[in-house]
């Protein structure tokens, strides 16, 4: 592995029990690189990039490692048994588990493309049959200028991901008009089904309303769609 194409680097401290209650940073997103455009040197030359900038801030007697992985070996393999702290002392994470959380608006909630950067995509326009599927190379990026073209509604996101396209081509209709997704009779079928709102009460929320789930949703997807 002699390139990463990526636009930053997460860093982590190898943490063990022993060093469980230092609440020192032990949490970084870097966008600086070594110097080599998008070529970390590996496994090896990225963690090195880590412990040369962590060491740099002044803190030390860390070994860090870069929240990276390669056919052989795991990203959560690399990075010890946790907490992590970002640079404010504010608690990122407590395990590798709580790392991956859902819902913390972090980084790390996309390090699947880290670990992975292989990504397949499969493209629908309403009405038309025939899908147009991809398959590439996925890239984070914060750069300013890639995330002025994915705003909408005047917002632009935090984060947003670039796709490096290796095969692209169109595929047939025959599945779609089984299924007959885009007709009115078709959609209509839903309605036999429990909402969104009732599976969530169902599965996890035993103690919530569903119809007062269903209001929350509804508001977040009117507000807060983008």
């Amino acid at each position: 592995m002699k390139s990463l194409a990526i636009s930053f680097v997460v860093c982590l401290a190898a943490i063990s029990t022993a060093k469980a209650q230092d609440a020192r940073m032990s949490f970084f997103v870097t966008s600086q690189g070594p110097g080599d455009g998008a070529n970390l040197g590996g496994l090896k030359g990225a963690d090195a990039h880590c412990q040369r900038l962590a060491e740099a801030a002044g803190i030390t007697g860390k070994t860090w490692r870069a929240y990276l992985s390669t056919g052989t070996v795991s990203a959560r393999s690399r990075i010890g048994r946790g907490p992590w702290h970002n640079a404010k002392g504010v608690l990122i994470a407590r395990t590798v588990a709580g790392l991956h959380g859902r819902g913390n608006r972090r980084v790390d909630s996309m390090t699947n493309i880290l670990e992975n950067p292989h990504v397949g995509l499969i493209l629908f326009l309403p009405g038309y049959e025939e899908t147009v599927r991809i398959r590439g190379r996925a890239v984070l990026t914060t750069d300013p200028d890639d995330l002025a073209g994915m705003a909408v509604n005047g917002k632009a996101p935090e984060l947003g991901i670039k796709i490096a396209v290796d095969t692209a081509f169109y595929h047939c209709a025959k599945a779609l008009k089984r299924s007959k997704l885009w007709s009115p009779e078709s959609q209509a079928l839903a309605e036999g089904y429990p909402k969104f709102a009732q599976i969530i009460r169902d599965q996890y929320m035993h103690d919530a309303d569903a119809e007062a789930i269903d209001g929350q949703l509804q508001k977040a997807y009117r507000d807060d769609l983008y």
